[in-house]
């Protein structure tokens, strides 16, 4: 018998799911069906607004990374003013003004080695990164998670990571938003799984509307292993949506509702308050302007019942007039005659 060479079997292109998409499905499947078919727009001024400051911050740490060049502050803000839309450069503009100086500043006092991957770097600085939740099967390649880190620097400690997110958004991230962000805990996974070595990695936001970072947030490979699991959760609801005739579920609540691009294009069950409030706002205000007054004219009705017949008794509640609370009275001045 002649020496074969071992069958091998074709390698198929991973399955490359970025953040913003794996998020939208860990928030409801049919809002990431949407976002990622296309069925519904994905950005709005506000992701356009904020791309742009991105840049701006890209361009400040390329220049001194790349080309040890710190960026003068007036040279950064020109840089802001030349955005490709004009219907955003003020708010680009008013993003900046409290953030490029301390940018400036924390450069001017770090090393440029340091800093280790970063938005808009290349090759091995790139800020993109990327791992395998699955291996490849017969049927397809291995699903691949990207992100893109706006600032990845090293510490003194070899296995201690500083991880830096700029944000751009009126919003404020505690501690609290750190630590239980979608993003983060997908950011920890990535850095833990590149970076063998390293058992801790620091977050902190950077306000650029503010000028201010937060304290940084630890996460440790304990806090790795926990988001695999989420990971692999919003991966088995992606799948979920493919299967032929399977409806795609909705996980409706009034609050995520509010905000989802799909709640006036094609989501099936949106919340109801969410839904009414988005499709005419000066009518819901009104509405309950219109509410607000019918319930005090309620209780005022209420109010002479209980007079007449005495508290209103229900199962595990009552109503009835609870005299108030005596005060004792302020001190004042008072004139007196000489």
């Amino acid at each position: 018998m002649p020496n074969l060479p071992p069958m091998t079997l074709d390698v198929l292109p991973p399955v490359l799911l970025d953040r913003s998409t794996l998020q939208a499905y860990s928030e409801c499947p049919y809002k990431g069906m949407a976002l990622e078919t296309g069925l519904v727009p994905s950005g709005n001024l506000m992701t356009v607004s904020g791309q742009a400051v991105h840049d701006v911050a890209a361009f400040v740490v390329g220049e001194c990374v790349q080309h040890d060049n710190l960026v003068e502050r007036q040279e950064a803000m020109d840089f802001a003013r030349m955005t490709d839309r004009t219907d955003v450069q003020q708010d680009v503009l008013d993003a900046c003004k409290p953030f490029v100086s301390g940018l400036r500043w924390w450069l001017k006092d770090r090393n440029p080695a340091d800093i280790l991957r970063h938005d808009g770097g290349e090759g091995e600085r790139s800020g993109q990164l990327a791992a395998d939740l699955l291996p490849a099967t017969k049927a397809r390649g291995p699903i691949r998670l990207t992100s893109e880190l706006d600032l990845l620097v090293a510490t003194k400690a070899d296995t201690v990571l500083d991880e830096i997110d700029f944000k751009s958004g009126r919003k404020g991230f505690t501690i609290e938003d750190i630590a239980t962000s979608f993003q983060f805990r997908l950011h920890c996974w990535l850095v833990m799984a590149n970076y063998p070595d390293v058992q801790v990695l620091r977050v902190s936001v950077w306000h650029t509307r503010k000028g201010r970072r937060t304290p940084p947030v630890t996460f440790t490979r304990r806090d790795a292993q926990d988001a695999e699991g989420m990971l692999l959760k919003a991966w088995e609801g992606r799948e979920g949506t493919s299967r032929e005739g399977v409806e795609v579920p909705t996980w409706p609540d009034s609050g995520k509702c509010s905000w989802c691009p799909c709640l006036l294009d094609g989501c099936p069950h949106p919340s109801r308050l969410a839904y009414e409030l988005e499709k005419d706002p000066a009518a819901f205000a009104c509405d309950t302007n219109l509410m607000r007054v019918m319930v005090e004219e309620r209780e005022k009705q209420q109010d002479r019942h209980v007079d007449a017949k005495g508290p209103i008794e229900g199962e595990g509640w009552s109503y009835a007039r609870h005299k108030p609370k005596p005060r004792k009275p302020a001190g004042k001045y008072k004139e007196t005659k000489e």
